[in-house]
């Protein structure tokens, strides 16, 4: 990143959501008010940078064909959030897949080349082939959280061999 740009991207910073970890406008709560309101389907989640700062980044890493964008967010990662990565004592990562027709169309799964990235940095296993997607999705960017939980159903299956082959 240069000089420039390191200056305005500002990291997240407590407080943070403990559940999904957005950023907090009250210091004195614990979750946000999306969490508040309903059960995720995940037990956790972190953000690394305030999202208005690194969208452009973000957008040339998933459409622009930047694929070199994912050695570094996969060093800020593992620089910044690898202890608590380390905390959850994974046994490996899961990039969420792309329907083939949208990865034929860009040229490669961003989610993919993340995890790779950050699997090399912190030595941990990376599985591309655990999930399949077998139907296309809405993009998410334009559905609310009911519609995209509803969006994703039976969208994804373990691939062939499934958990037995990875561990």
């Amino acid at each position: 990143m240069c000089p420039a740009c390191r200056q305005r991207v500002k990291y997240l910073s407590e407080p943070l959501c403990c559940q999904c970890g957005k950023k907090l406008s009250d210091p004195e709560a614990e979750l946000c008010g999306d969490c508040g309101r309903g059960r995720h389907l995940f037990t956790a989640g972190r953000g690394l940078y305030e999202y208005e700062d690194i969208a452009p980044a973000l957008y040339r890493f998933k459409y622009g064909g930047h694929r070199e964008y994912a050695r570094f967010f996969g060093r800020e990662m593992s620089e910044k959030l690898g202890g608590y990565i380390r905390s959850l004592k994974p046994d490996g990562l899961v990039p969420i897949p792309m329907y083939p027709g949208k990865q034929r169309r860009r040229g490669y799964n961003q989610a993919a080349l993340l995890a790779q990235a950050l699997g090399r940095e912190m030595d941990i296993a990376v599985y591309p082939d655990l999930v399949v997607r077998n139907r296309n999705t809405r993009p998410l960017k334009e559905l609310n959280c009911e519609e995209r939980l509803n969006n994703l159903k039976r969208a994804f299956n373990l691939g062939q061999n499934g958990v037995k082959s990875c561990f």
